[in-house]
């Protein structure tokens, strides 16, 4: 039996590095993919942490305070769903939405394959091999109308029309941006501030406009404005020259694809219209709903994510209210106060708080270090979350699975960064 368990031991250190590169790979393409081997390398994971801990005496969990705060939300939504109130009328299913917490844990699970399997630059360097035919895969649904993958051609000799569809990997517009504005900031700071070669930065630099034109017509009013307002944040950081000529840049593509988007004309007249009423007077009225979930249950919620099954019921209640689809709050901070109330909702922003204050003390080492590789991953970083939670504002980011597993893991990187620095600096000292 020890002996078995020992080859198993041996079997799995040596199929790990794979099992996570099959799960990168699935990060931009697949969210089956995701779950399966994002599963499966965890389990596996465990397994050869238990092993070590009971025969080798070795602990190969990562310390870190973010593990504390992951674990103190998980337990808060948790609690939320447990208690949750009006399942009976919404017919929302308590088990369903416990599950739903589950990938908190991908937080602990990369730090520890960071330290011990498959470095965080390795790991970036992988995903960056995947960005040129994912964007140009973006590219071609939009201007073509033309899908690759399933075979489905519906050509239409008019981009006004084919840039007006949808259709995107995950086949949704906004998994979409929400997920490659990471890549598409961390390619931007590399290209602008990393000190590669010349044939490289061409390359980032050529990744980089064509993740802006996918994101303009990408239908989302949202990323234009998230991409515009992250990207002035990175220029005030570096103050390069070059970042001139992006913003520039920011300012005069909305310009050409309002004179050449139908869709995004559309959006943007429809926004601007709506100006009183946060530039969208339906999400306005999701808003309303949600808020008042939140007013009738200040302290837990309704349960997380619940309250997008008890929004019908609200409406009902709410008899000024005209809404012509239900779903949940399409607001990440309305989200977690109807759904978990000041219980979820505080130490969630705290988490993100920490976050935050991480990725920009981890920056300024970098920068005062001459750690350049460092200084650009976390300039690209800090892009990304600011886009984030700018998108956040409008959509329930935060929910969307593909996109969690992907933005767990641009946490793991920020908090492994910031875990390495405060190691080398206090072992200087």
């Amino acid at each position: 039996m020890k002996r078995l368990a020992y080859w198993l031991y041996i079997g799995i250190k040596k199929i790990l590095p794979a099992v996570y590169f099959m799960y990168l790979f699935s990060m931009v393409i697949s969210m089956a993919g995701m779950e399966i081997f994002g599963w499966v390398g965890l389990f596996l994971t465990m397994y050869v942490g238990i092993y070590d801990y009971v025969v080798n005496n070795k602990n190969i969990f990562v310390k870190h305070p973010l593990n504390r705060w992951f674990l103190i939300l998980a337990c808060t939504l948790a609690i939320t769903v447990i208690t949750a109130p009006y399942t009976a009328e919404s017919g929302a299913s308590k088990i369903y939405y416990f599950g739903r917490i589950r990938n908190l844990i991908f937080f602990s699970y990369h730090l520890i394959i960071f330290e011990h399997i498959f470095s965080y630059r390795k790991a970036l360097k992988t995903l960056l091999w995947f960005m040129l035919p994912i964007v140009t895969y973006a590219i071609l649904q939009k201007l073509t109308g033309f899908d690759p993958i399933t075979g489905i051609w519906t050509m239409v000799w008019n981009p006004a029309i084919n840039v007006a569809g949808i259709r995107q990997v995950f086949n949704l517009y906004l998994t979409y941006v929400n997920v490659f504005q990471f890549h598409f900031f961390i390619i931007l700071s590399f290209a602008l501030i990393g000190k590669v070669g010349s044939k490289l930065r061409a390359f980032l630099i050529l990744l980089a406009v064509m993740f802006l034109v996918s994101f303009l017509f990408s239908n989302s009013r949202a990323i234009v404005v998230a991409v515009f307002f992250a990207i002035l944040v990175q220029a005030a950081l570096v103050r390069r020259w070059m970042y001139l000529l992006v913003i520039a840049l920011m300012i005069a593509a909305p310009i050409v694809a309002y004179n050449v988007s139908y869709n995004f004309k559309l959006k943007a007249d429809t926004t601007l219209a709506n100006a009183g009423k946060l530039g969208d007077k339906i999400r306005y009225s999701v808003f309303t709903i949600h808020l008042a979930m939140f007013k009738d249950h200040p302290i837990k919620g309704v349960g997380y994510e619940m309250n997008e099954p008890l929004a019908p019921i609200y409406i009902k209640k709410l008899t000024n209210i005209e809404v012509p689809f239900v779903g949940h709050a399409h607001n990440i901070i309305i989200q977690m106060l109807a759904g978990t109330g000041l219980l979820g909702t505080i130490p969630f922003l705290i988490l993100w708080g920490i976050l935050f204050y991480m990725m920009f003390q981890a920056f300024h080492t970098a920068v005062r270090s001459g750690d350049w590789y460092n200084m650009a991953l976390c300039h690209g970083l800090i892009g990304g979350f600011i886009s984030f939670w700018i998108n956040g504002m409008t959509q329930w980011n935060f929910g969307d699975f593909e996109v969690t597993h992907n933005m767990i893991f641009f946490m793991a990187v920020v908090g492994y960064v910031w875990l390495k620095q405060k190691q080398v600096l206090g072992q200087s000292k």
